[in-house]
């Protein structure tokens, strides 16, 4: 992987990787010139800064004199010029801190301060590859992966253009051989991009070209995982269908394409299978790389971080991942070239003893628990971004908090002065001069406005083109950025830590949210919930715009007395629902206007139980959102319903299984909990286990106080009904069974606690001497049968109500309850008949 090199000061656009090369002292960059990489190298003296005022006690420094080479002092900073990689460069930094001082972007790496420093651009469409590797993974285990040998590579950059290679003696020969090979294709690219390839194939490759002394120069290819990627942007849809259970490439590419792996092969034995059955280790190789591209194809999300990197003047990469590596890309290079300031050290330079307080993070009313029809949703648009302008929040605009500058001013109040906002916490900001960081937030809300309007434009040509596709990534990229300048303010362990400016941010949005909501009421507008940057009011449409005006006259009257600039704050309807339903802070379903769903922080959208539990409560939801008058009867029916397979144990393993993650190394747990017992005793068989993963498992029973689980492999079809049951299907939908209803709690008691026994429910329609509703169950696809039912009752007409329930394949439910029967045997054989069916009916005996 070798390329031209050029020397030069003159800058060329289209980079598309940068490393510096410790032998030289030089920044180095690649790019592509005639279809061949070429590579410019430029001499380049890396340095930090100090406050200019704070040199000369830094020169007193015995390390100073050894380590420094020179200082430049430009405008109200020293520069100080010393080698990145010399060992001297974090002692001295250490020390200047230790002794008060404040090295300004001392860790800065020379790649990114020459990025920051000049105006190159990076090339935005970067030669992608994707790849996955087969490994023979006998020798070294899991704890070695480096020693798991190569088999076979399949590659490509696109559908039509896959190539699988092999150690056979009709493809490469050996893994030497293959390496070459392959090794001379990934040349021709800049990314190379894998599924959980940080944590395996990138390091076996290397690993493995390493052994054969063959050394490419990595520098010039930047890695992607795709996986990483996929956790960052994979949205759960509002009905719940993409739960984050597993990111395995099978489940997902299950969950998103509907089609996975290829089956049949024992990935322990992939030598043996290569060498009996090489077609089908080839096809199952190159289908993984098929799966990659086609998820790229229908998501987007490698092109749209690609969109994002390039704002942030980052390659696309791993590091290009870490939301803090991209906010420094922006607001590094802006601070330096426009406003001419310098920040400071990132937490990890820090004392690891700081104990400095976390901040008070965004408001959230308690919400009025229960169902509520027609409520309207407003929200404050760009709630953070809008704030951080108007009072011109910045760490360098801080001034004081308002005791001290009360103190110092002799009780003159900064909105009395003029030139100063006061935030709702206290943080007094300077108003003369823009801030760093509200000009990086209009810079980010003006360039997402513009590419929300051509996204608006481009419709007509569909969301599905190109152009449309750009316009959508561009615009959500920018509003990551303008969202951004909160998330590193707030965070101690980023380089523009200020936990003052960033509860600055939040205590003010909770002052405007609680002003909505005593406006609401004002106004006779009850208010069911508020969180962050949204109110929930019950009201018409109408009236919530109506109501939307009147909320900004009084925002803007409150910023006019803090001092804070106007005509940045707005605020407007955002979802109009016919049904909502409250189950506690940030967990809430409802059915819009529109029809479509949303669903906030139930069991249904997360990972944490079994797929069993979440259908159950699915269909709940669905029945309390689309039926025409949901009531308990028909809601402890379809409960029951759903219960009984479970403990006739005919539910299968893909319902069952729990899945967990392993967030440290196996060593670091204190204990033994199911996930930790289960990935031991994998490791113990030598199988895959490393920190990242999730554990898939089925619960079996319960000794000595302790859960019995085993992983889902190992699964033979017994489990523990009841402890599934009261532990993990019911209670996700008991809570919203005992909101809606709560006078029917001691029902939903009894069911927690019910034992299901008899007939099976698919066969089960009793009829009992109350004249209770008789209830036949179909299928949607046996609707055809209503007509052949509504002939056979007509002949034995009475006052006996029949119920017909029809499931829909979507989870709803179908209701046909204007019947009344005569309940005889010959009307029973009948019904059976065409149901095809058993029908039980007498007392309430099970066995009647």
């Amino acid at each position: 992987m070798m390329a031209k090199r050029k020397k030069g000061e003159a800058v060329f656009d289209g980079y598309t990787a940068g490393w510096y090369d410790f032998d030289t002292e030089e920044v180095c960059f690649s790019f592509w010139e005639n279809g061949e990489r070429m590579a410019r190298s430029f001499v380049y003296d890396w340095h930090f800064f100090l406050a200019k005022d704070e040199i000369e006690e830094a020169t007193r420094i015995e390390l100073f004199d050894r380590a420094v080479d020179h200082v430049e002092i430009e405008g109200g900073y020293a520069k100080i010029y010393m080698p990145y990689y010399n060992g001297l460069r974090k002692d001295l930094i250490a020390i200047m801190q230790d002794v008060g001082l404040h090295p300004l972007e001392g860790d800065v790496h020379p790649v990114d301060r020459y990025l920051y420093d000049h105006n190159l651009k990076l090339n935005d469409n970067p030669k992608i590859l994707y790849y996955d590797l087969e490994t023979d993974t006998s020798d070294g285990g899991w704890d070695h992966i480096e020693r798991h040998q190569l088999l076979s590579v399949a590659y490509g950059p696109s559908l039509d253009k896959m190539e699988c290679i092999t150690i056979r003696e009709d493809s490469c020969g050996s893994e030497e051989k293959l390496l070459e090979k392959f090794l001379k294709v990934v040349a021709d690219y800049d990314v190379l991009i894998g599924w959980n390839s940080q944590n395996y194939d990138e390091v076996v490759l290397k690993a493995r070209a390493k052994k054969y002394r063959l050394w490419p120069n990595w520098k010039m290819v930047n890695h992607l995982d795709l996986m990483l990627l996929f956790k960052q942007y994979y949205m759960r849809d509002e009905t719940g269908s993409g739960v984050r259970i597993s990111f395995s490439l099978d489940n997902i590419a299950q969950t998103v394409l509907g089609e996975g792996k290829v089956e049949g092969l024992d990935k322990h034995r992939m030598r043996e299978m290569l060498e009996t059955r090489p077609a089908e280790v080839i096809r199952y190789n190159k289908r993984d790389v098929e799966i990659m591209i086609e998820l790229e194809a229908k998501l987007g999300y490698i092109s749209a971080h690609t969109v994002l990197a390039h704002i942030c003047n980052r390659f696309l990469s791993d590091y290009a991942l870490r939301s803090s590596y991209l906010v420094d890309g922006f607001v590094l290079k802006h601070a330096s070239q426009v406003a001419k300031f310098h920040f400071g050290m990132k937490g990890k330079f820090q004392d690891e003893n700081d104990e400095r307080k976390s901040i008070a993070g965004a408001h959230v009313m308690e919400p009025i628990l229960g169902l509520h029809k027609g409520v309207c949703d407003i929200d404050f648009s760009a709630l953070y971004p809008s704030i951080v302008i108007s009072f011109n929040i910045s760490p360098e605009t801080k001034v004081c908090m308002i005791k001290e500058f009360l103190k110092n001013s002799n009780g003159v109040h900064p909105t009395e002065l003029g030139n100063f906002s006061v935030a709702a916490n206290g943080a007094v900001y300077r108003t003369d001069v823009e801030g760093i960081f509200p000009a990086i937030s209009k810079i980010a809300l003006s360039h997402r406005q513009t590419f929300k309007d051509e996204a608006k434009r481009l419709e007509e040509d569909g969301e599905g083109s190109i152009a449309h596709r750009r316009a959508v990534q561009s615009s959500n990229a920018w509003k990551v950025l303008a969202n951004s300048m909160y998330g590193v303010l707030a965070s101690k362990f980023a380089r523009y830590s200020d936990l003052e400016s960033g509860e600055a941010i939040t205590s003010t949005g909770k002052v405007l949210l609680l002003r909505v909501a005593a406006l609401a009421e004002k106004n006779g507008i009850p208010v069911v919930y508020g969180d962050t940057d949204s109110n929930f009011l019950i009201c018409t449409v109408a009236v919530a715009n109506e109501f939307c005006e009147l909320v900004v006259i009084d925002c803007m009257e409150y910023f006019r007395s803090r001092g804070a600039r106007e005509g940045w704050l707005s605020i407007k309807l955002d979802a109009e629902f016919t049904r909502l339903i409250l189950v506690a802070k940030k967990r809430y379903f409802g059915k819009k206007a529109n029809g479509k769903w949303d669903v906030r922080g139930l069991e249904l959208i997360r990972s944490d139980n079994c797929r069993y539990s979440r259908e159950m409560q699915r269909r709940l939801i669905t029945y309390l959102l689309e039926a025409a008058n949901p009531n308990p009867k028909m809601a402890k029916r379809l409960v029951e319903k759903w219960a009984l397979p479970l403990f006739e144990k005919e539910v299968g393993t893909d319902d069952l299984f729990l899945a967990q993650s392993l967030n440290q190394p196996l060593a670091a747990y204190a204990q033994e909990t199911v996930h930790v017992r289960i990935a031991k005793d994998l490791l113990r068989r030598g199988l895959e286990v490393y920190q990242g993963m999730k554990i898939p498992y089925v619960i079996t029973g319960r000794a000595d106080g302790k859960l019995q689980a085993v992983h889902v492999d190992d699964f033979e079809g017994e489990y523990d009904a009841s402890l599934y049951w009261k532990a993990k299907v019911f209670p996700a939908t008991e809570r919203i069974l005992n909101l809606v209803w709560p006078d029917n709690k001691f029902e939903w008691k009894e069911l927690y606690s019910y034992q299901f026994g008899g007939p099976k429910q698919k066969d089960l329609f009793v009829a009992t001497p109350k004249k209770d509703p008789v209830t036949i169950v179909l299928d949607e696809r046996e609707a055809d049968k209503l007509k052949v039912i509504r002939k056979v009752v007509e002949e034995f007409p009475g006052d006996h109500p029949l119920e017909l329930e029809i499931q829909l394949e979507d989870g709803g439910v179908g209701i046909m309850s204007d019947i009344r029967v005569r309940f005889v045997p010959e009307l029973v054989i009948e019904l059976e008949k065409v149901t095809g069916r058993r029908i039980y009916f007498g007392s309430e005996n099970w066995d009647q």
